[in-house]
């Protein structure tokens, strides 16, 4: 594929790499095969991307309108989902362990982020107030 690739995740069982473009492209590639599979064209992906712990999702931040939102994704490119609606703008996704909630940092800024918790089913956030400027892994 043509374009320069901007990050990039392996899933939990080794065999797919999710990557963006910076044509706007977000795929996966088979590691076997070395297929490459599009997912959505297009999207403004900014930042990092995770696939969830049972490599069922991806989740990501979409940059629409100067503003970055989490959203989550299947591999085949179904049931796209906005997760938040902030004016502050939502980066480097990661995942709890069980896959129930995501940890994002949220800021207008790089010196004013914070760390806020999503329960993806409910959508309900949790702003924990502690500062951050990245988020490494979620550990049990």
């Amino acid at each position: 594929q043509n374009g320069v690739v901007g990050s990039h995740d392996w899933s939990a069982d080794g065999k797919k790499i999710v990557f963006h473009m910076w044509n706007g492209n977000l795929s996966y590639i088979d590691v076997d095969t070395k297929e490459v599979h599009e997912i959505l064209s297009g999207a403004h992906v900014f930042g990092t991307l995770r696939w969830s712990p049972d490599d069922e999702w991806i989740a990501f931040p979409l940059r629409e309108n100067e503003n970055t939102d989490m959203y989550i994704v299947r591999e085949d490119g179904t049931e796209l989902t906005r997760l938040t609606y902030s004016q502050m703008g939502d980066l480097s996704p990661v995942w709890s362990p069980d896959g129930t909630q995501i940890a994002f940092l949220r800021g207008d800024n790089y010196d004013n982020r914070q760390v806020v918790i999503m329960e993806i089913a409910s959508k309900r956030t949790i702003h924990t107030g502690i500062p951050a400027v990245a988020l490494a892994d979620w550990k049990p």
